[in-house]
């Protein structure tokens, strides 16, 4: 009980400093992204939406050669929007289990990313019958 003990007290200061940290990072974050014009980002917003519908419905029915020349396209487009570039600028310091959510908005960047970075445009989506 007493080993338990002396290590708790030894690194409660380090898990502190390092939650400190973290917390530093996020309103940095926060901070970078209520820079941007909220418009902006819910047009962004709005155009992932529209471009997640579009792919579902070209791989639910098994198009998947015009959903992977769609999917380069949206992809190219995306990584040279201005918004999408000061989004990943305002979280490229932010750590990893903290990527998932942007603040500020619905935009889950690090999911973007992942997603038209994919070499099979229709990963994850069921075929219709």
């Amino acid at each position: 009980m007493n080993k338990y003990l002396i290590l708790i007290v030894l690194f409660f200061p380090l898990m502190a400093q390092a939650q400190q940290e973290v917390n530093i990072q996020h309103n940095k974050t926060a901070q970078c992204m209520q820079s941007i014009n909220q418009d902006a980002i819910k047009a962004l917003e709005k155009e992932t939406e529209t471009f997640d519908a579009e792919m579902e419905k070209l791989c639910r029915f098994g198009n998947e050669y015009e959903a992977k020349k769609k999917n380069k396209q949206f992809r190219k487009k995306m990584f040279s929007n201005s918004t999408f570039k000061t989004i990943n600028k305002c979280m490229k310091d932010l750590p990893e289990q903290m990527q998932g959510m942007v603040p500020n908005t619905g935009i889950k960047a690090d999911t973007i990313i992942k997603k038209y970075n994919t070499k099979n445009a229709c990963d994850g989506i069921k075929k219709s019958s």
